[in-house]
């Protein structure tokens, strides 16, 4: 078959004796070193077109799993390209050894616009290389492993053909510090009714633990500081759920369960929210008929439509929590509903790392307004909440939370009324 001509990019492994890599899931005590590699043709080749610059090259993206036990090793990571005389060198990447397999490979510009991919199988471009990912490789002790990645340029091709189900990504760069644990603390006004000053107590606490660089592996909410009165010690009162996430969804946990311990495995489960799908996260509340949750008969409660931005930045998200008059899910006549983030919600983003909870402004809205008309200059602002970043990476430090517009009736000026802030502890 004839082939377009290719990119083709080295990703060479280099193996030394040293410790273990936090990011590393292979064998335990050596660990390698990998380096991305690539001869990127110039537009005298013909292999690219004319409005693809190989000079704007500026990160690989890639996703890597334990080929064994299926753990995700890194996720959307980004490692930054060298120009050495058209030579493009990687920054290197810590393994340890063991089986591997490279699930994504996205070639971006400074902007993160994608310009060259490795298509995924299945895919409509996946003849169009002899070796379309997932590629399983090997990283082994003092050997230096190569793997050949090929790449097409993106332009006139959509995320769909390469495989993906859209171009979007939370970036992992090598220099972002991330937080083990982020404890927040609720405050609301204390007895001057003025939140912000120097009364002001602490309503609830949180608790998030992460399970990678941009999501959390659980929160646990609490109501009570116990009777030490004193928040974040061992007798807090759990307010009565708290969040799971697992690889692809997350769960609420209700009850503690038979044994009346929370946190333990046999926690009641409320709902749970499936997100394989990154434009639409679907709910359940039902575990049906079988009364098994995360089986093929749990009753879908309503899901979210999600959307991004060119960046890959999720800037709104719709709730439809009735499907219609054909009582038929995610068809043309499913209705908004009201969910936690309103009807929908929308988010603003500055700087370059889209994190869990990195945005700079959230807008939460609940009525179309006198117009009736959803997604139009009326609709009716519950509330919104901004952040502030003030150690220096783009995990929030505070949140503030706003639900009037204050003395001259316009949302978003000086004079909003300020109902609450959070603020976050990050342990790094």
């Amino acid at each position: 078959m004839k082939k377009l001509v290719l990119l083709s990019v080295i990703l060479t492994l280099i193996v030394f004796n040293c410790t273990v890599p936090t990011g590393g899931s292979g064998i335990s005590g050596s660990s390698g070193r990998i380096t991305l590699s690539s001869a990127i043709p110039g537009e005298d080749t013909g292999a690219l077109s004319r409005s693809i610059n190989p000079a704007d090259a500026a990160r690989v993206i890639i996703s890597i799993e334990n080929s064994l036990t299926g753990e995700v090793v890194y996720d959307n990571y980004a490692l930054t390209l060298y120009n050495l005389n058209g030579q493009f060198i990687s920054e290197s990447l810590e393994l340890n050894l063991g089986d591997y397999t490279l699930t994504k490979y996205l070639v971006v510009d400074a902007d993160n616009n994608v310009i060259f991919a490795a298509p995924v199988s299945p895919s409509a471009l996946e003849e169009l290389v002899s070796a379309p990912l997932p590629i399983v490789f090997s990283v082994f002790d003092n050997v230096t492993t190569s793997v050949n990645v090929e790449v097409l340029p993106t332009e006139n091709s959509t995320a769909q053909d390469f495989g993906y189900a859209i171009y979007t990504f939370d970036v992992v760069y090598a220099d972002l510090v991330f937080p083990t644990e982020t404890i927040i603390k609720n405050y609301n006004a204390g007895e001057d009714g003025i939140p912000g000053t120097d009364d002001d107590v602490i309503s609830s606490l949180t608790v998030q633990r992460y399970k990678n660089y941009y999501a959390d592996n659980w929160q646990r909410y609490f109501t009570s500081s116990g009777s030490d009165g004193t928040w974040g010690t061992a007798d807090d009162q759990a307010n009565g759920w708290f969040w799971s996430r697992f690889d692809n969804g997350g769960s609420m946990q209700s009850g503690p369960g038979a044994d009346g311990i929370w946190f333990t495995t046999d926690d009641n489960i409320s709902g749970w929210s499936d997100w394989t799908d990154p434009n639409i996260e679907r709910t359940y509340n039902d575990p049906g008929a079988d009364g098994i949750w995360f089986t093929a008969d749990d009753v879908m409660s309503g899901y979210y439509s999600k959307v991004y931005n060119e960046d890959g930045e999720e800037i709104m998200r719709k709730y439809y929590g009735d499907p219609g008059l054909d009582g038929i899910w995610e068809t043309s006549d499913d209705q908004l509903g009201d969910s936690w983030l309103g009807a929908y919600v929308t988010w603003e983003y500055e700087g370059r790392f889209n994190r869990w909870n990195s945005w700079t402004k959230q807008v939460i809205y609940d009525d179309p307004g006198a117009d009736g008309i959803w997604f139009t200059d009326d609709d009716d602002v519950r509330s919104f909440s901004t952040h502030e970043f003030a150690d220096g990476t783009k995990f929030f430090t505070r949140e503030n939370v706003y639900n009037d517009a204050g003395a001259d009736g316009i949302m978003f000026t000086d004079d909003d009324e300020l109902v609450s802030y959070k603020t976050a502890e990050n342990t790094y």
